[in-house]
């Protein structure tokens, strides 16, 4: 596993859970839940206006967080970001169409994935990742790229139909959630603003990696097959 390979060298263990068990694929005693009666999740809304998007997570139902988050922007609630980016734009988000992209029991995992898969686009309040977690999210970009190179050059490779989304945020669940170590969760303002303190969640959650671990990272990169 690369990322296995990777940590490795720093000292990390990783630790693998499968995701198709036996009782995943033949127990099923209920039926699905709908989309908004699934809770501890971790999702994303996108504005119908531009390319700005909000990630968040939450142990309620999705529609319930949701619902909060309408009432926000109802209210034009001074803590909320979706609020602030509807009355600077005039925008409006697609509430309705809110994407779980993982989900999680834990909530300091689930703020610390939030964190992770953070995009430019996103108007959430984050600040860059420490050197030696952006060499290792660019390991798995560029394993991406390998993989998705070798779709196009044979598209006719029989490979498990899943949401390539919710895939490639399992390698960030496994970092995550494997090395995670004992700490409270950061605070949170209503709707999604963050503190200062939510700033050290990845520190928390993941072992320190000074600048010249990063570095000798970098420097001992090689391909992998």
């Amino acid at each position: 596993m690369p990322v296995s390979r990777i940590l490795k060298r720093l000292g990390v263990g990783i630790a693998h859970r499968p995701q198709a068990t036996i009782r995943h694929l033949v127990m099923r005693p209920k039926d699905p839940l709908p989309r908004g009666e699934t809770a501890n999740v971790i999702y994303r809304v996108k504005c119908d206006s531009c390319a700005v998007d909000y990630f968040g997570e939450t142990g309620k139902w999705l529609q319930t967080r949701m619902a909060e988050h309408c009432r926000a922007v109802r209210t034009m609630d001074p803590l909320s970001l979706v609020a602030e980016h509807c009355a600077n734009s005039g925008h409006t988000f697609a509430f309705q169409n809110a994407e779980i992209l993982a989900r999680g029991n834990d909530r300091v995992v689930r703020e610390a994935i939030e964190a992770w898969d953070t995009g430019t686009t996103s108007i959430n309040h984050c600040v860059a990742l420490p050197t030696a977690y952006q060499a290792v999210q660019t390991q798995l970009s560029e394993e991406k790229s390998k993989r998705e190179h070798r779709r196009n050059a044979n598209p006719h490779t029989c490979e498990p139909m899943v949401d390539t989304r919710v895939a490639e945020l399992q390698a960030d669940i496994a970092i995550i959630s494997s090395a995670s170590s004992s700490g409270q969760p950061a605070s949170v303002k209503p709707d999604g603003s963050k503190n200062a303190s939510r700033i050290p969640v990845l520190g928390r959650r993941l072992r320190p990696m000074t600048a010249a671990q990063a570095r000798t990272l970098e420097a001992d990169r090689r391909p992998l097959d």
